[in-house]
C-alpha cells in the first residue's frame, strides 16, 4: 500500500470545496477517470482512493493506492498524468453537468433524515463556527466554475507539493 499526500487549504475556504468536485473526478465511483483508465483500459486490478480530509482545520488530500503488481512509481505516474490533464483541460460540460448533479443528489441525501441533519449541524459549527452553512454549501458547488477546477487543480496538486 502506497500513500501520496498533498498540501492543501483550510476546510473553511471555496478550493476545500472544488478539491472535493476534483476528488471526485478522479476516483469517486465506476465512472470516475482513473477507474476507467487504471480497470477499464489498463486492466489493471487496484484499490485506489482519492479523498480530501479535514486535518486541523487544514484539507490533506490523500490518494492511497496498493497492487502488488505495480510499482509505486508507475501507479503514481498514472496518477499524476490524470491531474496534469485536470491542469491542463477543462472537464467536458457533460463531465462538469455530471459532477454537479452528484453534489446536488450527495447534498439532498447527506440532509434527508434527522440524525443526518444534525451530524452534519455539528460538523459545521465545530469546523466552520458557522451552521447556517448548511443551507449555503450547495450553492457554493453550484458555483464552482469549470476554469476553477483547472485553476485549484494547478495550485494545490502540484509534484513539490507531496509527501509519502
Amino acid at each position: 500500500m502506497y500513500i501520496t499526500a498533498y498540501r492543501t487549504p483550510s476546510n473553511k475556504t471555496r478550493d476545500a470545496r472544488v478539491l472535493d468536485m476534483i476528488s471526485s473526478i478522479l476516483s469517486g465511483g465506476k465512472s470516475s477517470r482513473l477507474h476507467k483508465k487504471l480497470l477499464m483500459t489498463r486492466k489493471w486490478r487496484y484499490r485506489l482512493q482519492h479523498s480530501a480530509r479535514v486535518r486541523r482545520l487544514r484539507y490533506v488530500y490523500n490518494t492511497w493506492y496498493s497492487n502488488a503488481r505495480f510499482t509505486r512509481d508507475q501507479i503514481q505516474a498514472e496518477i499524476d498524468a490524470e491531474i496534469k490533464d485536470l491542469q491542463t483541460n477543462l472537464i467536458s460540460e457533460r463531465e462538469y453537468q455530471k459532477l454537479q448533479n452528484e453534489f446536488e443528489n450527495s447534498y439532498v441525501h447527506s440532509n434527508s433524515d434527522l440524525e443526518s441533519l444534525a451530524e452534519n449541524l455539528a460538523t459545521y459549527y465545530l469546523l466552520n463556527g458557522d451552521i447556517n452553512l448548511i443551507n449555503e454549501e450547495i450553492n457554493i458547488y453550484r458555483s464552482i466554475t469549470r476554469e476553477e477546477i483547472r485553476e485549484v487543480a494547478k495550485k494545490y496538486l502540484q509534484p513539490n507539493s507531496v509527501y509519502f
